[in-house]
Parts: structure tokens; sequence; C-alpha cells
């Protein structure tokens, strides 16, 4: 189990599973065309976590994801987004900590206009 202190990455991992859900399926779906890096920031708004390529793969892909959110009230089946992953992409989250950047603001104010 990943805890949000831990920063899940994505690695390879060997052999691609086939997509899940079909037409009429109650499942999530998260759709990416171009570079890995762009699945990967969708994957951190998804998990609302740091999530940080390390595949190594190049060129451009067009990936779908079929999962069950975490919060579905649904008692339709379906894989945990990690599951999904791991399943459908052939690749898996490692949790590791490292540095993060973060932006603090200590303060704000409107600026008057002339």
């Amino acid at each position: 189990m990943v805890q949000r202190k831990a920063r899940p990455v994505a690695t390879t991992s060997a052999g691609a599973g086939q997509a899940a859900g079909g037409s009429g399926s109650r499942l999530a779906t998260m759709q990416s065309t171009g570079p890995l890096s762009r699945f990967v920031e969708s994957m951190s708004r998804v998990l609302d976590r740091p999530v940080i390529d390390m595949t190594g793969l190049t060129g451009r892909y067009n990936i779908r994801l079929a999962y069950k959110p975490e919060n579905s009230s649904s008692d339709e089946p379906g894989p945990s987004i990690f599951t999904a992953v791991t399943e459908q992409l052939g690749l898996r989250f490692e949790a590791r900590k490292g540095p993060v950047e973060i932006v603090i603001i200590d303060s704000i104010e409107r600026v008057r206009e002339p």
C-alpha cells in the first residue's frame, strides 16, 4: 500500500496487459496521447501526489487506462488505479521518499491600479 508521505514513481515492468472496461462500463478512464511525461503529469493530478517518470521510455504513446476510482460508490468491479497501471500498461509504482519542490506563500496583497 502506498502511503501519502511516500512518493510513488512509475517504473518499467515486464509485459503489457490488455485494456479493461467496455461499452457501458462505469469505470473511470484516463487517456493520454504524446510523450510519457504527459501521462505522468495526469497521474500526478489524479493521485494528488508527485509521480516521477523513471522508465527511460522515449517517443509518443497513445495510453488509455480504465480503473475504478477509490471514492466510487458503484458496486461494479474494477481494478484500482495502481492495479490498472500494472495490468493494462505493464508499468508499476514504486514508493520512494525524495526531495520535492514546493512553493510557500507567506502573504499576498492586491495590487492597486494607478
